[in-house]
C-alpha cells in the first residue's frame, strides 16, 4: 500500500508541479493555479514527448530534463513579462487576496474529504498490484511497458510494437507519465489513477472554485469546501476512470476546470471593467492546447464549454457600444468566414466523425438519461442498486438553487447555459435515432463522455447555492443571526450523510473492474490466474515469451511480470501475420505434421516457447463469468499433445511448447 500511495503521491507531483511553476510565473493567483496546472502540464510533456521523438531520443531518459526545460522557456520569459507589465493577468485569476484561518481550514476540510472518498473507493480493488479488467486496459499497460522498452513516448507512432509494425496516431500523455512511476506497468497505471482522484482533481476543483470566489461571493470559502467535498462523491469522472477506463480521455478531463477557471474569471473582469481579456485569450490558448494534447475529443469539450462565455462576452461588448462594438461587428464576419472555410477544408473528416454510429436508446432512454442525470448515476456500464438513493439528487438540488439566481448575475448565465446545453447533448445522445442525436458523435455517442461536461458548471452552480443560502442568514439583522451557525452546520451535516451514502456506489465502480470475483463485463483473469502469474517469474527464464488468449488475461503477462507476451491488446491481429496465423492454427498443433511445422516456423519468428492457459468459462465462478472470446477463442485451450506442464494453480496453467523442440530434434 505504501509503494501505491508513494506512486499515486509522484504522479500527481508530475500532473501538477510543472504547469503549477509555469502559471505562477505568469501571475496566477497559488490557488487558482492548480486549476490550470493539469492543462499547462498537459501542454509541456506533450511537447517534450514529441521533441525526444524527432531527435530519437528515450523518453525514459531525456523526457524529464527536456520537460525541465520547457518549463523554463515558459516560465522565465512570463515572469519578466509579468514584472515589466506585458502580462496582466486579471485581478479575479491572480487572487491576491490572503485566506483568513477559517477560509483555509475550509478548503482544506473539503479537499480532505474529496480524498478521503477516494481512499475509500479504492479499497474495492483487492489489490494494487493487480489489473483493472475491460477491454481498453489490455492496451493501455502495455502500452506503458512498450514505451518503458522502446523509448518512444510520441502519439504519432510511437506506440508501433502494439501495432505489429504500423505507426498509428494515439495519444500517449497517460502512458508517458506513468513510465517513469516506479513498479509494474499495472502498479503505475494503478497509481496515477489513484493519484488523480485523490491529489489533482480535488486540487483543480478547489482552484477553479476560488479562482471564481467572486461569483460565488462572501461566503466562498466555505462554499468551496463543502462543494468540493460533495463533488468528490460525483461519478462523471470514476465512470471515465473504471467502467470505460478511457484513461487518456481522463486527463483531458482533468484539465477542464482550469479552461472554465479561465473562461470564468474572464468574463468576470470584462464584465466588471477590471480587466482587459487579451491575457486571458492567451493564457486559454496554451491551456486549450494542452486539453486536446491529452486527447484529441477535448477539442469538442473546448468548444462546448467556450461557446457560452464567448457568446456573453461578445454580447456585453456589443451593448457597451462605442469602440468595441465596432471592432466586434467587424470581427464577427471574420470569424463567421472562418469557421465555415474551417468546415469546408475539414469537411471530410467532420462527415466521418458525424457518422459514427452505436445503437439508439429511444425515448425510454431519453427518460433514463434525465433520471440518471438528477440523481447522478452511472451513464454507462452495470448500475448497482445503491446508485438511485436520492442522495445524489443533493447536487443536483444545489445546482439549480445556484442557477436560479443567474437571475440577478450575469456571470452566472454562461453557466447556467452550459449545464443545459450539455445537459441536452446528453439526452439528445441517449434517445431515437434522427440526425439530432449524430450531435453526441465526437463522444462515440456515449452519454459518459459527455457527463463531466454536464457535472463540472453544475458544481460551480451548487456553490452558488450554498453560498447564496448562507448569504440569506447573514442578510438578516443582528438580532436574527442566531440560525447562521445552526445552517452552517446543517449544511455540513448534509454533505457528509450525502458523502456517506455515495461512497458505497464508488466503491461498487471500482470493484466492478479490480475485483476478478465482479468484472462488469465478464472476467479476464481469475485470482488464480493473477497469483499463477506472480510467481512465474520463478519458474519462467527472463527471455521468455509466453502465448495466450487475450480474452483470458493472457495480455497481461507482460505488464505484469516483465516477461515478454505476444499479444498486446484484445483487437484481432493483422492479416496476414505470424500473431494471426499462430490464433487460428493452434489447436491443431501436434496432429499432424504439416500444420505443426507451420505453428511452429511461426512460433520460431515470435521466439514463442510458453502458452498459459485458463479455461474455466465461469471465471472461477466470478459473479458475471467469464469475458467472451473472439478470434482468440481457439487459444483458450491447451492442444492434446505437444505440451508440458510447468506450473499450475487452480484451472490456470503454464505450459513449455515440446512440438517443436521434437521437430527440430528430428533429423
Amino acid at each position: 500500500m505504501l509503494t501505491l500511495l508513494l506512486g499515486a503521491l509522484f504522479g500527481a507531483t508530475v500532473l501538477l508541479a510543472p504547469g503549477w511553476a509555469v502559471a505562477r510565473s505568469a501571475g496566477v493567483g497559488r490557488l487558482p493555479a492548480f486549476a490550470l496546472a493539469p492543462a499547462v502540464s498537459a501542454a509541456i510533456i506533450s511537447v517534450a514527448q514529441m521533441l525526444t521523438s524527432v531527435l530519437s531520443l528515450h523518453w525514459m531518459a531525456w523526457g524529464p530534463p527536456v520537460v525541465i526545460g520547457l518549463m523554463a522557456l515558459l516560465g522565465l520569459p512570463a515572469r519578466a513579462l509579468r514584472r515589466k507589465g506585458w502580462i496582466r493577468i486579471g485581478p479575479t485569476l491572480a487572487g491576491s487576496t490572503r485566506l483568513r484561518a477559517d477560509e483555509f481550514a475550509w478548503l482544506l476540510g473539503g479537499a480532505v474529504v474529496a480524498g478521503a472518498v477516494a481512499m475509500a473507493a479504492a479499497t474495492g480493488a483487492p489489490k494494487g498490484s493487480w489489473p483493472a479488467q475491460a477491454y481498453d486496459v489490455t492496451f493501455h499497460v502495455n502500452a506503458i511497458t512498450v514505451m518503458r522498452e522502446v523509448g518512444d513516448a510520441s502519439p504519432f507512432g510511437g506506440l508501433w510494437p502494439i501495432y505489429q509494425g504500423y505507426r498509428v496516431f494515439y495519444p500517449t500523455l497517460w502512458h508517458a507519465i506513468a513510465v517513469f512511476i516506479p513498479g509494474s506497468a499495472i502498479q503505475a497505471t494503478n497509481a496515477l489513477l489513484l493519484g488523480c482522484a485523490v491529489l489533482v482533481w480535488p486540487a483543480a476543483l478547489t482552484g477553479m472554485l476560488t479562482a471564481l470566489r467572486r461569483t460565488l461571493g462572501e461566503g466562498w470559502a466555505r462554499a468551496t469546501g463543502l462543494t468540493v467535498a460533495l463533488a468528490s462523491t460525483t461519478v462523471a469522472l470514476p465512470v471515465l476512470m473504471t467502467s470505460l477506463t478511457v484513461w487518456p480521455y481522463v486527463l483531458s478531463v482533468i484539465a477542464l476546470p482550469g479552461v472554465l477557471a479561465v473562461l470564468g474569471t474572464a468574463l468576470r473582469d470584462i464584465l466588471d471593467r477590471t480587466c482587459t481579456p487579451g491575457t486571458s485569450l492567451g493564457v486559454l490558448v496554451v491551456i486549450g492546447g494542452g486539453t486536446v494534447l491529452a486527447h484529441g475529443a477535448g477539442a469538442f469539450n473546448v468548444l462546448v464549454i467556450s461557446l457560452p462565455f464567448v457568446a456573453a462576452a461578445m454580447s456585453h461588448v456589443i451593448r457597451l457600444g462605442g469602440r468595441g462594438r465596432r471592432i466586434m461587428l467587424r470581427v464577427l464576419p471574420v470569424l463567421t468566414a472562418a469557421a465555415l472555410l474551417g468546415g469546408w477544408v475539414m469537411g471530410e473528416q467532420v462527415v466521418s466523425v458525424l457518422s459514427y454510429e452505436r445503437p439508439a436508446g429511444g425515448w425510454g432512454g431519453t427518460l433514463d438519461a434525465l433520471k440518471r442525470i438528477i440523481l447522478d448515476a452511472p451513464q454507462y456500464g452495470l448500475v448497482p442498486p445503491v446508485a438511485w438513493i436520492p442522495a445524489g439528487a443533493v447536487l443536483t438540488a444545489l445546482a439549480l438553487a445556484g442557477a436560479w439566481q443567474a437571475r440577478h448575475d450575469p456571470s452566472l448565465r454562461p453557466w447556467v447555459a452550459l449545464w443545459l446545453m450539455a445537459t441536452v447533448i446528453v439526452l439528445l445522445t441517449s434517445g431515437p435515432a434522427w440526425p439530432g442525436r449524430q450531435i453526441g458523435s465526437p463522444w462515440y455517442l456515449q452519454e459518459a463522455r459527455i457527463m463531466p461536461l454536464v457535472t463540472i458548471p453544475a458544481i460551480l452552480l451548487a456553490a452558488r447555492g450554498i453560498s447564496g443560502l448562507l448569504a440569506v442568514e447573514r442578510a438578516r439583522p443582528p438580532l436574527r443571526r442566531g440560525g447562521a451557525r445552526l445552517l452552517s452546520g446543517a449544511l455540513v451535516a448534509v454533505v457528509l450523510v450525502t458523502v456517506a451514502c455515495r461512497v458505497p456506489l464508488l466503491h461498487g465502480l471500482v470493484a466492478s473492474v479490480w475485483d476478478p470475483r465482479r468484472i462488469q463485463h465478464g472476467t479476464l483473469a481469475t485470482v488464480d490466474e493473477l497469483v499463477l502469474l506472480e510467481r512465474s517469474r520463478s519458474v519462467l527464464p527472463d527471455d521468455a515469451v509466453v502465448l495466450g488468449a487475450p480474452a483470458r488475461g493472457a495480455g497481461y503477462v507482460w505488464p505484469m511480470t516483465g516477461i515478454h507476451g505476444v499479444y498486446m491488446s484484445r483487437s484481432e491481429p493483422y492479416h496476414p501475420s505470424d500473431m494471426g496465423s499462430v490464433a487460428r492454427l493452434w489447436p491443431a498443433l501436434g496432429v499432424d505434421e504439416t500444420t505443426t511445422a507451420q505453428i511452429c516456423s511461426r512460433l520460431d519468428r515470435l521466439n514463442v516457447k510458453y502458452f498459459l492457459a485458463q479455461e474455466d468459462p465461469t471465471a472461477a465462478g466470478a459473479e458475471y463469468g467469464a469475458a467472451d472470446a473472439w478470434w482468440d477463442e481457439s487459444l483458450i485451450r491447451p492442444p492434446a499433445r505437444g505440451l508440458e506442464l510447468v506450473d499450475s494453480e487452480g484451472d490456470a496453467t503454464l505450459w513449455r511448447i515440446t512440438a517443436c523442440e521434437q521437430k527440430e530434434a528430428t533429423p
